[in-house]
């Protein structure tokens, strides 16, 4: 597990702009192409596409990607009830919780 020290360990500390923005980036790009790869393994596809900022793309199915998203959803389902009422309004405004479920 990965730690980071600093200002933003701080559970008070704000979310800075740049940090909403990139969420929306993830929302709108890696989210789509998280949620399409782990359905085409599931699947048994071997490749799966998406459209991303309205472009088409077509990528082989990696694996590494589906474990990181299972990652991803323990890391979020294992914070606490505090962590989760502070982060998930963004997490819901950028559209990245959809991958969390």
């Amino acid at each position: 597990m990965y730690v980071i020290e600093g200002a933003c360990d701080a559970a008070d500390a704000p979310i800075a702009p740049v940090v909403t923005k990139l969420l929306k980036v993830v929302g709108r790009v890696y989210t789509p192409f998280l949620l399409a790869n782990t359905a085409a393994l599931a699947a048994g596809e071997a490749t799966f596409s998406i459209t991303a900022k309205g472009l088409p793309d077509t990528r082989r199915a990696f694996k590494y990607q589906a474990n990181y998203l299972t990652g991803l959803r323990f890391r979020h389902a294992a914070l606490d009830e505090a962590a989760r009422t502070r982060i998930d309004p963004w997490l819901k405004q950028s559209q990245t919780m959809e991958m969390l479920k």
